[in-house]
């Protein structure tokens, strides 16, 4: 599955996703729209790492 978010919209997955014990089934996340604060993503990285989303 390919993603594609502005990253405020972004935010409000990453929320629920790093709260779930769910595994996702992205492959891909492509942001837009907006500038992407990178230090914003800490969280994400933290829970999933950077080989996948």
């Amino acid at each position: 599955t390919v993603l594609n978010q502005t990253p405020s919209a972004f935010k409000q997955l990453m929320r629920v996703a790093c709260d779930s014990s769910l595994p996702l089934s992205l492959q891909k996340i492509i942001f837009g729209g907006e500038a992407l604060d990178v230090a914003s993503l800490k969280p994400w990285f933290e829970r999933f790492g950077d080989q996948t989303p």
